[in-house]
């Protein structure tokens, strides 16, 4: 995050800590001197934060398993599910206020369907959709089996947190249906675009769609794509809004770059 003018007239590696550090996170120690070896690092690893404490399950919470539906199982509210595997799908848009979580650490959950909310006008911050799933893995089918014609699935409006360690905390984009994890990949496998809106987190991100890469203009179409909308960040602070409050803890004006 350096300025580029200091490269003006040239400059060699051992100016790194002169001239060319001025706008670096450098962090290099205690004593606050700098470091070439530490330019632009931090002085711990950082820990990604522990979505699933913040929706803590208990022997009262509803349990889920099989095939549930979130619209027209009119799903709301915090679930858990204890058995190994669940599958979730959803008939249509999550209607506006509706929010879902799921919270199942130690479930392989398969994504069956799109999940996408609704595209009806909001009023409110508490009328925006919202979709957590917390699994120990989350694999997403390559089509929706139970849909006349077996459509693609190309759309996951959700969290997708895969909290599992080791060869677990798996987001598989194509794993389930009428593939599985582990089938062999042609263009004609797995060959539908991809969109996710919502975070992610993984111990393992497997993106398997072989769709994009086409001709000419389309030389450069992507096959899977994640957005990382305001939205989920909005719903967020809503639901904790103790603990959720986003200070402004330090504000630094720093030249231009010409």
């Amino acid at each position: 995050m350096a300025s580029g003018s200091g490269f003006a007239g040239g400059a060699s590696g051992s100016s790194l800590c002169g001239k060319l550090s001025v706008l670096t996170l450098t962090n290099a120690n205690a004593a606050g001197s700098c470091s070439e070896s530490a330019i632009g690092k931090y002085p711990t690893a950082s820990t990604a934060p522990c979505i699933a404490a913040r929706f803590p399950v208990n022997s009262a919470t509803p349990a889920l398993s099989g095939v549930v539906n979130i619209t027209g199982d009119n799903l709301s509210g915090l679930y858990k599910a204890t058995d190994a595997a669940l599958t979730v799908v959803s008939d249509g848009a999550i209607p506006a206020g509706r929010w879902v979580v799921i919270n199942a650490p130690n479930t392989t959950v398969t994504i069956g369907s799109n999940i996408t909310y609704t595209n009806d006008p909001l009023t409110s911050i508490a009328q925006i959709p919202q979709v957590v799933i917390i699994a120990k893995n989350i694999i997403i089918a390559d089509k929706d089996v139970g849909k006349p014609g077996d459509p693609a699935i190309s759309q996951v409006d959700s969290w997708l947190v895969a909290v599992g360690s080791g060869s677990e905390g798996r987001i598989n984009t194509c794993g389930a249906g009428t593939v599985s994890e582990s089938t062999a990949l042609t263009s004609k496998v797995c060959d539908a675009k991809l969109t996710v809106n919502g975070p992610i987190t993984a111990n393992r991100l497997i993106l398997r769609r072989t769709a994009g890469a086409g001709v000419g203009s389309a030389a450069g179409d992507p096959a899977e794509v994640f957005n990382l909308r305001s939205d989920a960040y909005i719903w967020a602070t809503s639901y904790s809004p103790g603990t959720g409050r986003l200070p402004t803890v330090l504000t630094k004006e720093i030249p231009p770059r010409f």
